[in-house]
């Protein structure tokens, strides 16, 4: 499908008929939206106040800094989430844009759930750190997916996102996708040290790097001590 901006407008249009709903999903993922499209999404979005869950996929199409300002506004206006979905992948999202993402989900304090997928972009470790600085400050969180495939983040960008792991009392099940980055064993055993005793459940995905099978390894230490774990290599490149 390609509804560009006045698919857009309708959208817009049929929410504001629906200040009442307290759950959203909308699938927008490759759609040939600009910013002024997104714009119009996530304005009306910031007005269903009454929201507890929202899924919006807004991958593959050119969201930039503008769209995603928009989005993290809205998030803003949005008190009641407990479940949150966002998909930006293929969206030509950087630092900047990765960094107002960021201040839009740490104001989520009611988080349980939080779903987030930045894969193929160009997200470098200090847009990371404040991605995990907003994912420390959800202290209700339960259930964290991180998709950060094909990113240009390096073992660096593991130590701001153990500690906001560790910082979670709460956090049950963690999957974290870091297949195709600069990621390698020694980030993952960094990043497993903030793995807290709350956590039952670990999902990994390593491949993409010539040290994915030493970075599953690392991964698989956590089932020891009873943790449902599972670690995808995938080929090497």
């Amino acid at each position: 499908a390609n509804i560009a901006r006045p698919g857009c407008n309708w959208i817009a249009r049929g929410l504001r008929q629906l200040p009442n709903l307290r759950r959203l999903a909308l699938n927008l993922q490759a759609n040939g939206l600009e910013a002024s499209g997104c714009l119009e999404v996530a304005v009306a979005v910031s007005r269903l106040n009454l929201l507890e869950g929202l899924s919006l996929d807004l991958g593959g199409n050119v969201v930039g800094e503008r769209g995603v300002r928009a989005l993290a506004s809205a998030l803003q206006a949005l008190p009641l989430l407990v479940e949150l979905e966002v998909g930006l992948a293929g969206s030509a999202i950087g630092g900047t844009e990765c960094t107002a993402l960021a201040k839009g989900i740490e104001t989520c304090g009611k988080l349980r759930s939080l779903s987030v997928d930045l894969a193929h972009n160009s997200i470098s470790n200090t847009g990371l750190a404040h991605l995990a600085l907003a994912i420390h400050r959800l202290s209700h969180l339960q259930v964290l997916f991180c998709n950060l495939r094909r990113n240009v983040v390096t073992d660096i960008a593991c130590r701001p996102i153990a500690l906001a792991l560790g910082s979670l009392s709460s956090l049950e099940t963690v999957r974290l996708n870091l297949e195709y980055t600069g990621v390698g064993a020694a980030g993952w055993r960094v990043l497993i040290t903030g793995v807290g005793t709350s956590v039952r459940e670990v999902e990994g995905w390593v491949g993409g790097t010539r040290e994915a099978a030493a970075a599953g390894e690392v991964v698989l230490a956590l089932g020891k001590d009873g943790r449902e774990v599972r670690v995808w290599t995938g080929p090497g490149e």
